[in-house]
């Protein structure tokens, strides 16, 4: 049997994209070749966790038009100190001869302390192509929460850093986020989309939506198609500023002329004449007052380089939550509507680590 599914409201939601990932930063990772995008994620790359685990075979740049949730089904329970280990089980599952893939499927890792990952090598310099069970249909950027969330609720501090990051690859990718927004694609192939179907998408999505499967589970997927959406989108909206009123000086009155003449019985003189400045009020220059960057926090990231956006460096720093995890409790609230489930089939069950 499953456990009860976890709802999380979207003001919840809203509370930890304005609240909680307002403290974190966006640190060094790697070099890379998109645009730079202010964010509010550190992501640690592939080198921090992938030592001595290369990719088996070629990578492809992908065309991305959408956001593609997944979970590896694997233990939630892990400690702080075992998420490396878990992103290593996870890429030799993925190369090893069940699956076959390059690499681990997945472009990024969210764990369930916030930590933001590279997955599949590359996915910081770019696009990826990644794969997934069921077939992939491709055009996607897979984010993949490190746990079942079929059985279990995802923290608050991972629902945050999930929001986050979605918000930063929507950026990145140009990909409309509100609430129902859609991408049409043709598949390329998985056992719920059969390639060449023409199919249409949520622009964030859980795997579910794309091939024959439970994951990301019952704990999240809900969440996928109104509430992340929606905080994604806050966190991605610009800062609202009111006209600034522009003081005016008062009113300089005129000086007498003094006498020009050398006749001292005629003194010309200037009438006293006010000059007076009328009010004027400043339209904000919508180009300036535009920010991506989440509003000043009490709490800043000790980890920030002088770079902004994707970053540079190789070290990578870790995810700068500081008093975030306090903030997500905002998020994710966990105000939980809870329902029962009926368990699953075979067919349905959770794979091994990296579904």
């Amino acid at each position: 049997m499953c456990g009860s599914a976890s709802r999380f409201t979207r003001r919840e939601l809203l509370g930890l994209a304005g609240g909680g990932l307002a403290a974190m930063a966006f640190g060094p990772t790697t070099s890379v070749r998109a645009s730079p995008l202010d964010g509010p994620i550190v992501i640690r790359p592939r080198s921090v966790w992938g030592d001595g685990l290369p990719p088996t075979g070629p990578l492809i740049a992908e065309d991305v038009r959408f956001l593609l949730v997944h979970h590896t089904a694997g233990r939630t329970d892990y400690a702080e100190s075992e998420v490396v280990d878990q992103m290593r089980q996870v890429y030799r599952f993925h190369t090893g001869p069940e699956k076959g893939w390059p690499d681990v499927a997945y472009n990024f890792f969210v764990d369930r302390y916030g930590g933001v990952w590279e997955g599949r090598q590359g996915s910081l310099d770019g696009p990826i192509v990644a794969d997934a069970t069921g077939g992939s249909q491709g055009f996607a950027q897979l984010v993949c929460l490190l746990g079942n969330f079929h059985e279990h609720a995802p923290t608050p501090e991972m629902m945050g850093a999930l929001v986050g990051l979605l918000a930063l690859l929507a950026d990145r990718y140009d990909i409309a986020t509100e609430p129902g927004s859609t991408v049409t694609f043709t598949s390329r192939g998985s056992n719920l989309w059969p390639a060449g179907t023409d199919v249409v998408a949520p622009t964030i999505a859980g795997h579910r939506d794309m091939s024959q499967t439970v994951c990301p589970g019952d704990f999240v997927y809900p969440l996928l198609h109104v509430d992340v959406p929606a905080s994604v989108t806050t966190l991605r909206s610009p800062p609202q500023f009111l006209p600034e009123t522009t003081p005016t000086e008062p009113p300089v009155p005129a000086t007498s002329t003094p006498p020009t003449s050398a006749d001292q019985t005629t003194t010309t003189t200037t009438n006293p004449t006010t000059t007076t400045t009328a009010p004027t009020t400043t339209q904000p220059d919508p180009v300036a007052a535009t920010t991506t960057s989440p509003p000043p926090s009490s709490t800043v990231a000790q980890e920030q380089s002088g770079s902004s956006g994707w970053g540079a460096g190789e070290t990578g720093a870790a995810i700068a939550l500081g008093g975030a995890a306090a903030g997500a409790a905002a998020i994710v609230g966990l105000r939980r509507s809870r329902r029962a489930s009926d368990g699953q089939s075979g067919a349905d069950r959770p794979e091994p680590p990296g579904d």
